[in-house]
């Protein structure tokens, strides 16, 4: 499982996603990962109270990679390399992420 969410922070009481689409293409003989992401963001005013930094409100979009075969894969966002992701079993494996300073989306 992978997930990407929008780099900017929105907060869950000033924004909520209205749409958000993508796709992953996995190259399995070059090892790379190219995620092509797009959010869709409503801002919105809270009733009471202001925004609060908590960055929920710009939601995130889940792919299911599978297994993927043991390896070190480069992942780029829209052709931008974000980090590798190293695979050390083909069997999903719930902690295998990039370090968040360099992650980000689109």
């Amino acid at each position: 499982m992978a997930s990407v969410a929008p780099m900017d922070c929105y907060s869950y009481r000033c924004a909520h996603l209205s749409q958000a689409t993508g796709t992953a293409v996995i190259d399995t003989r070059a090892f790379r990962i190219d995620f092509e992401t797009t959010f869709h963001i409503a801002e919105t005013k809270p009733l009471i109270g202001g925004c609060l930094p908590d960055c929920m409100g710009g939601g995130q979009l889940d792919f299911d990679l599978g297994a993927l075969d043991v390896g070190l894969y480069e992942v780029d966002l829209w052709g931008i390399t974000q980090g590798d992701l190293s695979v050390t079993s083909g069997l999903p494996w719930e902690d295998q992420c990039l370090p968040s300073a360099r992650s980000g989306s689109q």
